[in-house]
Protein backbone atom coordinates (compact mmCIF):
# COMPACT_ATOMS: atom_id res chain seq x y z
CA UNK A 1 0.00 0.00 0.00
CA UNK A 2 1.39 3.40 -0.99
CA UNK A 3 1.55 5.79 1.91
CA UNK A 4 -0.19 9.08 1.19
CA UNK A 5 1.77 12.27 1.50
CA UNK A 6 -0.41 14.66 3.47
CA UNK A 7 -1.03 18.10 2.06
CA UNK A 8 0.10 20.34 4.86
CA UNK A 9 1.20 23.89 4.95
CA UNK A 10 2.30 26.54 7.28
CA UNK A 11 -0.54 27.96 9.30
CA UNK A 12 -2.31 30.41 7.09
CA UNK A 13 -5.52 32.35 7.04
CA UNK A 14 -7.45 33.37 3.98
CA UNK A 15 -7.18 37.14 3.54
CA UNK A 16 -10.36 38.96 2.59
CA UNK A 17 -10.08 42.27 0.77
CA UNK A 18 -11.97 45.32 2.03
CA UNK A 19 -14.66 46.94 -0.08
CA UNK A 20 -14.90 50.64 -0.85
CA UNK A 21 -17.96 52.57 0.35
CA UNK A 22 -19.19 52.98 -3.22
CA UNK A 23 -18.98 49.25 -3.94
CA UNK A 24 -20.71 48.44 -0.66
CA UNK A 25 -23.54 50.80 -1.61
CA UNK A 26 -23.90 49.24 -5.07
CA UNK A 27 -23.91 45.70 -3.64
CA UNK A 28 -26.52 46.66 -1.03
CA UNK A 29 -28.78 48.18 -3.69
CA UNK A 30 -28.45 45.12 -5.94
CA UNK A 31 -29.06 42.79 -2.98
CA UNK A 32 -32.19 44.68 -1.95
CA UNK A 33 -33.53 44.69 -5.54
CA UNK A 34 -32.92 40.96 -6.01
CA UNK A 35 -34.34 40.24 -2.55
CA UNK A 36 -37.50 42.20 -3.39
CA UNK A 37 -37.80 40.44 -6.74
CA UNK A 38 -37.43 36.95 -5.26
CA UNK A 39 -39.69 37.84 -2.34
CA UNK A 40 -42.39 39.08 -4.74
CA UNK A 41 -42.31 35.70 -6.48
CA UNK A 42 -42.35 33.96 -3.06
CA UNK A 43 -38.95 32.36 -3.62
CA UNK A 44 -37.88 30.39 -0.51
CA UNK A 45 -35.29 32.26 1.57
CA UNK A 46 -35.45 35.24 -0.79
CA UNK A 47 -33.64 37.66 1.51
CA UNK A 48 -30.87 35.16 2.20
CA UNK A 49 -30.32 33.57 -1.22
CA UNK A 50 -30.76 36.74 -3.32
CA UNK A 51 -27.99 38.72 -1.60
CA UNK A 52 -25.80 35.62 -1.47
CA UNK A 53 -26.03 35.25 -5.26
CA UNK A 54 -25.13 38.94 -5.64
CA UNK A 55 -22.05 38.39 -3.50
CA UNK A 56 -21.04 35.20 -5.33
CA UNK A 57 -21.46 36.88 -8.74
CA UNK A 58 -19.33 39.85 -7.71
CA UNK A 59 -16.65 37.62 -6.15
CA UNK A 60 -16.49 35.42 -9.27
CA UNK A 61 -16.38 38.45 -11.58
CA UNK A 62 -13.52 40.04 -9.64
CA UNK A 63 -11.79 36.67 -9.03
CA UNK A 64 -11.24 37.74 -5.43
CA UNK A 65 -12.88 37.31 -2.05
CA UNK A 66 -14.08 40.28 -0.04
CA UNK A 67 -14.92 41.09 3.56
CA UNK A 68 -18.40 42.51 4.10
CA UNK A 69 -18.23 45.40 6.62
CA UNK A 70 -17.98 43.75 10.06
CA UNK A 71 -20.41 46.22 11.66
CA UNK A 72 -23.16 45.23 9.21
CA UNK A 73 -22.48 41.51 9.57
CA UNK A 74 -22.33 41.73 13.39
CA UNK A 75 -25.54 43.75 13.39
CA UNK A 76 -27.28 41.21 11.16
CA UNK A 77 -26.09 38.32 13.30
CA UNK A 78 -27.28 40.16 16.41
CA UNK A 79 -30.75 40.77 14.94
CA UNK A 80 -31.11 37.07 14.11
CA UNK A 81 -29.97 36.16 17.63
CA UNK A 82 -32.56 38.55 19.09
CA UNK A 83 -35.17 36.98 16.83
CA UNK A 84 -34.43 33.65 18.55
CA UNK A 85 -34.60 35.29 21.98
CA UNK A 86 -38.05 36.73 21.30
CA UNK A 87 -39.24 33.29 20.23
CA UNK A 88 -37.54 31.34 23.04
CA UNK A 89 -40.42 30.67 25.39
CA UNK A 90 -40.11 28.93 28.80
CA UNK A 91 -42.02 26.05 27.23
CA UNK A 92 -38.99 25.46 24.96
CA UNK A 93 -36.92 24.41 27.97
CA UNK A 94 -39.67 22.01 28.99
CA UNK A 95 -39.66 20.56 25.46
CA UNK A 96 -35.88 20.09 25.51
CA UNK A 97 -36.10 18.38 28.90
CA UNK A 98 -39.03 16.18 27.83
CA UNK A 99 -37.29 15.00 24.66
CA UNK A 100 -33.76 14.99 26.10
CA UNK A 101 -32.93 11.38 25.19
CA UNK A 102 -34.12 11.42 21.53
CA UNK A 103 -32.62 14.92 21.12
CA UNK A 104 -29.21 13.77 22.38
CA UNK A 105 -29.41 10.67 20.15
CA UNK A 106 -30.27 12.82 17.13
CA UNK A 107 -27.39 15.21 17.86
CA UNK A 108 -24.96 12.34 18.45
CA UNK A 109 -25.86 10.63 15.16
CA UNK A 110 -25.56 13.81 13.07
CA UNK A 111 -22.24 14.60 14.80
CA UNK A 112 -20.98 11.09 14.07
CA UNK A 113 -21.89 11.43 10.40
CA UNK A 114 -19.90 14.66 10.19
CA UNK A 115 -16.84 12.94 11.67
CA UNK A 116 -17.37 10.04 9.23
CA UNK A 117 -17.40 12.55 6.35
CA UNK A 118 -13.98 13.74 7.49
CA UNK A 119 -12.71 10.15 7.48
CA UNK A 120 -13.98 9.52 3.96
CA UNK A 121 -12.51 12.82 2.73
CA UNK A 122 -9.14 11.71 4.11
CA UNK A 123 -9.35 8.21 2.60
CA UNK A 124 -10.42 9.36 -0.87
CA UNK A 125 -8.17 12.41 -1.30
CA UNK A 126 -4.57 13.47 -0.66
CA UNK A 127 -5.54 15.66 2.29
CA UNK A 128 -4.10 14.83 5.70
CA UNK A 129 -6.37 13.52 8.46
CA UNK A 130 -6.50 16.69 10.55
CA UNK A 131 -7.33 18.90 7.56
CA UNK A 132 -10.01 16.45 6.39
CA UNK A 133 -11.60 16.28 9.84
CA UNK A 134 -11.67 20.03 10.46
CA UNK A 135 -12.89 20.74 6.92
CA UNK A 136 -15.89 18.47 7.59
CA UNK A 137 -16.95 19.90 10.96
CA UNK A 138 -20.15 21.87 10.31
CA UNK A 139 -20.35 25.25 11.99
CA UNK A 140 -18.12 27.68 13.91
CA UNK A 141 -15.85 28.36 10.93
CA UNK A 142 -13.68 31.03 12.66
CA UNK A 143 -13.00 28.73 15.62
CA UNK A 144 -12.34 25.71 13.39
CA UNK A 145 -9.92 27.70 11.22
CA UNK A 146 -8.10 28.88 14.34
CA UNK A 147 -7.90 25.25 15.51
CA UNK A 148 -6.53 24.27 12.09
CA UNK A 149 -3.69 26.74 12.43
CA UNK A 150 -2.85 25.47 15.92
CA UNK A 151 -2.95 21.80 14.86
CA UNK A 152 -0.80 22.20 11.75
CA UNK A 153 -3.65 21.53 9.31
CA UNK A 154 -4.09 23.41 6.04
CA UNK A 155 -6.18 26.36 7.24
CA UNK A 156 -6.78 27.63 3.69
CA UNK A 157 -8.39 24.35 2.58
CA UNK A 158 -10.41 24.17 5.82
CA UNK A 159 -11.68 27.70 5.19
CA UNK A 160 -12.54 27.01 1.55
CA UNK A 161 -14.47 23.84 2.32
CA UNK A 162 -16.40 25.55 5.09
CA UNK A 163 -17.40 28.25 2.62
CA UNK A 164 -18.47 25.57 0.14
CA UNK A 165 -20.61 23.78 2.74
CA UNK A 166 -22.28 27.00 3.95
CA UNK A 167 -22.99 27.99 0.33
CA UNK A 168 -24.65 24.66 -0.51
CA UNK A 169 -26.68 24.57 2.70
CA UNK A 170 -27.81 28.17 2.27
CA UNK A 171 -28.78 27.42 -1.33
CA UNK A 172 -30.68 24.16 -0.70
CA UNK A 173 -32.19 24.25 2.78
CA UNK A 174 -34.59 27.23 2.38
CA UNK A 175 -36.44 25.45 -0.45
CA UNK A 176 -36.64 22.22 1.57
CA UNK A 177 -37.85 24.06 4.68
CA UNK A 178 -40.41 26.05 2.69
CA UNK A 179 -41.80 22.86 1.12
CA UNK A 180 -42.03 21.15 4.52
CA UNK A 181 -43.69 24.22 6.04
CA UNK A 182 -46.27 24.31 3.25
CA UNK A 183 -47.11 20.63 3.70
CA UNK A 184 -47.35 21.04 7.48
CA UNK A 185 -49.31 24.31 7.22
CA UNK A 186 -46.60 26.03 9.22
CA UNK A 187 -46.57 29.79 8.88
CA UNK A 188 -44.13 32.45 9.89
CA UNK A 189 -44.65 33.59 13.46
CA UNK A 190 -42.61 36.80 13.31
CA UNK A 191 -45.77 38.76 14.08
CA UNK A 192 -46.48 41.63 16.44
CA UNK A 193 -47.89 40.79 19.86
CA UNK A 194 -50.88 42.90 20.84
CA UNK A 195 -48.98 43.89 24.01
CA UNK A 196 -45.59 44.51 22.41
CA UNK A 197 -43.66 47.76 22.71
CA UNK A 198 -43.98 48.49 18.98
CA UNK A 199 -47.79 48.42 19.06
CA UNK A 200 -47.83 51.04 21.85
CA UNK A 201 -46.34 53.65 19.51
CA UNK A 202 -44.37 56.78 20.35
CA UNK A 203 -41.59 56.40 22.90
CA UNK A 204 -42.23 52.65 23.11
CA UNK A 205 -41.03 52.16 19.51
CA UNK A 206 -37.83 54.05 20.31
CA UNK A 207 -37.39 52.00 23.50
CA UNK A 208 -37.89 48.75 21.54
CA UNK A 209 -35.13 49.56 19.04
CA UNK A 210 -32.84 50.98 21.74
CA UNK A 211 -33.13 47.74 23.74
CA UNK A 212 -32.43 45.67 20.61
CA UNK A 213 -29.25 47.66 19.97
CA UNK A 214 -28.15 47.43 23.62
CA UNK A 215 -28.75 43.67 23.73
CA UNK A 216 -26.83 43.11 20.48
CA UNK A 217 -23.91 45.28 21.67
CA UNK A 218 -23.81 43.64 25.10
CA UNK A 219 -23.99 40.16 23.57
CA UNK A 220 -21.14 40.93 21.17
CA UNK A 221 -19.02 42.34 24.02
CA UNK A 222 -19.67 39.31 26.23
CA UNK A 223 -18.97 36.99 23.32
CA UNK A 224 -15.50 38.45 22.89
CA UNK A 225 -14.79 37.68 26.54
CA UNK A 226 -15.78 34.03 26.16
CA UNK A 227 -13.47 31.52 24.50
CA UNK A 228 -15.79 29.06 22.76
CA UNK A 229 -17.38 28.73 19.29
CA UNK A 230 -20.18 31.14 18.29
CA UNK A 231 -19.78 32.81 21.69
CA UNK A 232 -21.09 36.22 20.58
CA UNK A 233 -24.14 34.67 18.91
CA UNK A 234 -24.93 32.55 21.98
CA UNK A 235 -24.29 35.46 24.36
CA UNK A 236 -26.67 37.71 22.41
CA UNK A 237 -29.38 35.04 22.53
CA UNK A 238 -28.94 34.66 26.31
CA UNK A 239 -28.96 38.42 26.93
CA UNK A 240 -32.06 38.75 24.75
CA UNK A 241 -33.85 35.94 26.59
CA UNK A 242 -33.11 37.51 29.98
CA UNK A 243 -34.39 40.90 28.84
CA UNK A 244 -37.37 39.44 27.00
CA UNK A 245 -38.54 37.35 29.95
CA UNK A 246 -38.30 40.27 32.40
CA UNK A 247 -39.92 43.08 30.43
CA UNK A 248 -43.56 43.97 31.09
CA UNK A 249 -44.10 44.19 27.32
CA UNK A 250 -42.31 41.92 24.81
CA UNK A 251 -39.61 43.12 22.45
CA UNK A 252 -40.25 42.85 18.73
CA UNK A 253 -37.89 42.26 15.79
CA UNK A 254 -39.79 43.78 12.83
CA UNK A 255 -39.73 41.67 9.71
CA UNK A 256 -38.08 44.40 7.61
CA UNK A 257 -35.19 44.48 10.09
CA UNK A 258 -35.00 40.69 10.07
CA UNK A 259 -34.92 40.74 6.25
CA UNK A 260 -31.99 43.18 6.34
CA UNK A 261 -30.19 40.84 8.77
CA UNK A 262 -30.62 37.96 6.31
CA UNK A 263 -29.36 40.25 3.55
CA UNK A 264 -26.17 40.96 5.52
CA UNK A 265 -25.72 37.25 6.16
CA UNK A 266 -26.23 36.37 2.49
CA UNK A 267 -23.81 39.00 1.20
CA UNK A 268 -21.17 37.93 3.71
CA UNK A 269 -21.38 34.28 2.60
CA UNK A 270 -21.42 35.18 -1.10
CA UNK A 271 -18.46 37.55 -1.01
CA UNK A 272 -16.30 34.94 0.71
CA UNK A 273 -17.04 32.19 -1.82
CA UNK A 274 -13.84 31.54 -3.78
CA UNK A 275 -14.67 29.42 -6.81
CA UNK A 276 -11.17 29.83 -8.29
CA UNK A 277 -9.41 28.40 -5.25
CA UNK A 278 -11.91 25.54 -4.94
CA UNK A 279 -11.43 24.66 -8.63
CA UNK A 280 -7.70 24.21 -7.95
CA UNK A 281 -8.64 21.36 -5.60
CA UNK A 282 -11.07 19.86 -8.08
CA UNK A 283 -10.92 16.22 -6.96
CA UNK A 284 -11.17 16.99 -3.25
CA UNK A 285 -13.85 19.64 -3.89
CA UNK A 286 -16.02 17.27 -5.95
CA UNK A 287 -15.74 14.58 -3.27
CA UNK A 288 -16.58 17.18 -0.61
CA UNK A 289 -19.68 18.27 -2.56
CA UNK A 290 -20.88 14.64 -2.78
CA UNK A 291 -20.22 14.17 0.93
CA UNK A 292 -22.07 17.39 1.79
CA UNK A 293 -25.09 16.34 -0.26
CA UNK A 294 -25.01 12.93 1.43
CA UNK A 295 -24.74 14.52 4.87
CA UNK A 296 -27.64 16.90 4.20
CA UNK A 297 -29.82 14.01 2.97
CA UNK A 298 -28.89 11.81 5.93
CA UNK A 299 -29.58 14.63 8.40
CA UNK A 300 -32.95 15.27 6.76
CA UNK A 301 -33.85 11.61 7.31
CA UNK A 302 -32.66 11.80 10.92
CA UNK A 303 -34.67 14.98 11.45
CA UNK A 304 -37.76 13.34 10.00
CA UNK A 305 -37.22 10.36 12.27
CA UNK A 306 -36.97 12.74 15.24
CA UNK A 307 -40.26 14.30 14.13
CA UNK A 308 -42.01 10.92 13.89
CA UNK A 309 -40.72 9.78 17.27
CA UNK A 310 -41.31 12.98 19.26
CA UNK A 311 -44.17 14.60 17.29
CA UNK A 312 -42.19 17.86 17.24
CA UNK A 313 -43.16 19.68 14.03
CA UNK A 314 -41.27 18.55 10.96
CA UNK A 315 -39.74 21.96 10.12
CA UNK A 316 -38.20 22.27 13.59
CA UNK A 317 -36.97 18.68 13.53
CA UNK A 318 -35.35 18.91 10.10
CA UNK A 319 -33.74 22.33 10.58
CA UNK A 320 -32.49 21.32 14.03
CA UNK A 321 -30.69 18.38 12.38
CA UNK A 322 -29.26 20.33 9.43
CA UNK A 323 -25.43 20.22 9.45
CA UNK A 324 -24.11 23.62 10.39
CA UNK A 325 -24.50 27.21 9.17
CA UNK A 326 -26.24 27.98 12.45
CA UNK A 327 -26.77 31.70 11.71
CA UNK A 328 -28.45 30.93 8.39
CA UNK A 329 -30.46 27.99 9.75
CA UNK A 330 -32.01 29.93 12.62
CA UNK A 331 -32.73 32.74 10.20
CA UNK A 332 -34.57 30.29 7.96
CA UNK A 333 -36.64 28.84 10.82
CA UNK A 334 -37.65 32.36 11.87
CA UNK A 335 -38.62 33.04 8.27
CA UNK A 336 -40.65 29.91 7.47
CA UNK A 337 -41.92 29.06 10.96
CA UNK A 338 -41.04 26.51 13.60
CA UNK A 339 -39.66 26.41 17.12
CA UNK A 340 -36.56 28.63 16.84
CA UNK A 341 -35.58 27.94 20.45
CA UNK A 342 -35.50 24.18 19.97
CA UNK A 343 -33.63 24.47 16.64
CA UNK A 344 -31.07 26.70 18.32
CA UNK A 345 -30.69 24.25 21.23
CA UNK A 346 -30.10 21.31 18.87
CA UNK A 347 -27.66 23.25 16.70
CA UNK A 348 -25.56 24.64 19.54
CA UNK A 349 -25.42 21.24 21.30
CA UNK A 350 -24.16 19.53 18.15
CA UNK A 351 -21.71 22.35 17.52
CA UNK A 352 -20.10 22.14 20.97
CA UNK A 353 -19.96 18.34 20.79
CA UNK A 354 -18.20 18.44 17.41
CA UNK A 355 -15.72 21.05 18.60
CA UNK A 356 -14.83 18.84 21.58
CA UNK A 357 -14.44 15.69 19.45
CA UNK A 358 -12.40 17.53 16.79
CA UNK A 359 -10.05 18.96 19.40
CA UNK A 360 -9.46 15.54 20.96
CA UNK A 361 -8.99 13.69 17.65
CA UNK A 362 -6.90 16.43 16.06
CA UNK A 363 -4.62 16.61 19.08
CA UNK A 364 -4.28 12.82 19.17
CA UNK A 365 -3.39 12.57 15.46
CA UNK A 366 -0.91 15.43 15.72
CA UNK A 367 0.77 13.77 18.71
CA UNK A 368 0.98 10.44 16.84
CA UNK A 369 2.52 12.16 13.81
CA UNK A 370 5.12 13.81 16.06
CA UNK A 371 5.98 10.48 17.68
CA UNK A 372 6.25 8.77 14.28
CA UNK A 373 8.66 11.42 13.02
CA UNK A 374 11.02 10.95 15.99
Amino acid sequence: MVKKTPQTSKPASRKLRPLSAARIAVLLVLAVLLGLFLSYWQFPGAWLIGPMLVGVTYSMYQRKTYAFPPILYIGGKGVIAMGIATRFEPETLATVYHYAIPLVCCVAITSGLSILNGYWLWRWTDLDRTTSLLASVPGAAPSIIAMAEEMGANAVIVSLFHSLRVFLITLLVPAIADRLAAQADTVTTLTLSENSLVTRGGWAIVANFALLIICCALGEWLGKKLAFPSASFLATVIVGIIVFWNLPAPLVVPYWLFAMALLAMGLTVGLQFNLQKISQLMKAALIEVVLIFGLIFACLLIGYGFHRFTQVDVVTSVLGSTPGAIDAIVGIVLDVGGDAGLVFSMQITRLLLLILISSLLGGLWRRNQTEDSL
